[in-house]
């Protein structure tokens, strides 16, 4: 019997940490074991998962620890469970995490803030997700709390807005357009739709004083900004040529 069978690889979801019992705690204690891997999961990757499951039935690692090297190696992973079924079968689900941004150039941030390689997971999942730059984000792995905890406003954000993430106390959201005008905020105060509505009306009043236009040949149009970070106020300031962070 072959060493390795192939199960239909169909999108689901499983949730929880591995779980099993004494008669599974070594995949050697059988003979054969399927697997299905979550479809988000790219070509390469997969390839790469079923190597590390083929190399542990090899050395008679335990699951247990099959599943830290799983989690260790591929931060994309969200989790991994095993069953037994007759007659003597392990059948391994793994399950991706669900990703939301794109990060930089190499890096997605996925729901549960989570940093993982743009390369495990298959391309038509992340090609049309929004892009956010995060210059101090090069670790794999979880991002800082401050992060996690306004992702999906993040999220909304950047139908509109073009986001740069410094740290927990300076975000920039750049107008998409009036690239000019950008919005700067924290963490903690990630701005409400009336924030919003307040900001876009001073666009259009700087809109109509024409401040966005370059006054002279040989000069720059100015770029403003406005900081809600502060309570009950917006702070509107300009700067030549464009700010640019980070």
């Amino acid at each position: 019997m072959k060493r390795l069978q192939w199960g239909m690889c169909a999108a689901f979801v499983v949730v929880g940490l591995i779980a099993c019992n004494k008669a599974i705690s070594h995949i050697m204690a059988v003979h054969v074991y399927t697997v299905a891997i979550d479809p988000l999961f790219s070509e390469p990757t997969r390839s790469k998962i079923i190597a590390c499951i083929d190399a542990a039935q090899t050395k008679k690692i335990q699951i247990s620890e099959l599943s830290k090297t799983l989690h260790a190696q591929f931060e994309s992973i969200h989790s991994i469970s095993a069953q037994l079924l007759p007659p003597n079968v392990v059948h391994i689900q793994i399950a991706g995490r669900s990703p939301v941004l794109q990060v930089n150039a190499s890096t997605i941030l996925t729901a549960d803030g989570t940093l993982a390689a743009r390369d495990d997971f298959a391309n038509y999942r992340i090609y049309y997700l929004p892009h956010m730059r995060a210059p101090a984000l090069t670790v794999l792995g979880k991002v800082p709390q401050a992060l996690s905890g306004c992702i999906d406003e993040l999220v909304h954000l950047s139908k509109d807005y073009s986001i740069t993430w410094m740290d927990q106390f300076y975000t920039q959201l750049n107008d998409k357009v009036q690239p000019l005008f950008s919005i700067v905020c924290n963490a903690e105060n990630i701005p409400t739709f009336k924030l919003l509505r307040s900001c876009q009306h001073l666009k259009k009043e700087l809109e109509q004083q024409e401040v966005f236009v370059a006054k002279a040949k040989k000069s720059s149009a100015r770029s403003w900004i406005a900081d809600v970070r502060f309570a009950k106020q917006i702070i509107v300031y300009s700067e030549k040529k464009g700010v640019t962070y980070g």
